[in-house]
């Protein structure tokens, strides 16, 4: 083995390991999410609370987007500590966020929605870690639906998971007349 095939193994190792890594941080980050927003749910009336402080909900999107933004610019300038006591600050913050879909959704469909997410994540997590399978090739998309149905406005969050790229298939075929062959063997 050469030193160009030991680095690229050692390159794709050190990816796997990453994402294996970046699936498990997910897979936490939305638990957290989940336990503050069921909490929430579960000990205060948080759609009251929205009635009566209505710029509330403003607050907490400024929030939250100060710290994806203070995150995102600090994230070489702070320690492993700092930033993982602020990405679960974050984490946090969206629970709190999503203590109102509690109050506007069923129980079972969230916690459907959130148990899905959660499971996929532990799973990529978990696939990864078991198997050393290259996790670059899926795609995540999140997206927003709304549907009105017969006056009914319904909403809904969309996550999906694809592969980014399909296995090749080859098949033996050629339209070259040079390589043309009829039934007994010879070129035409």
């Amino acid at each position: 083995m050469n030193y160009f095939e030991s680095s690229a193994d050692a390159a794709v190792s050190s990816e796997r390991t990453y994402l294996r890594e970046v699936f498990a941080w997910m897979f936490l980050a939305l638990a957290l999410t989940t336990g503050v927003a069921a909490y929430l749910n579960g000990t205060a009336d948080v759609a009251g609370y929205v009635d009566d402080h209505p710029a509330s909900i403003w607050i907490l999107f400024a929030v939250q987007i100060g710290l994806v933004l203070g995150l995102s610019f600090l994230i070489n300038r702070i320690s492993a500590t700092v930033a993982t006591v602020l990405f679960a600050l974050y984490a946090g913050v969206t629970g709190v966020t999503f203590a109102f879909i509690f109050a506007v959704y069923t129980t079972g469909s969230i916690v459907g929605a959130f148990a899905g997410a959660a499971g996929l994540f532990a799973g990529m997590a978990f696939w990864g870690f078991v198997t050393d399978r290259d996790l670059s090739s899926w795609v995540a998309s999140l997206g927003v639906n709304i549907t009105d149905n017969s006056g009914v406005k319904a909403y809904g969050v969309i996550l999906t998971f694809t592969l980014k790229d399909l296995p090749s298939v080859h098949i033996p075929f050629s339209l070259d007349a040079n390589s043309l062959t009829d039934l007994g063997g010879k070129n035409k």
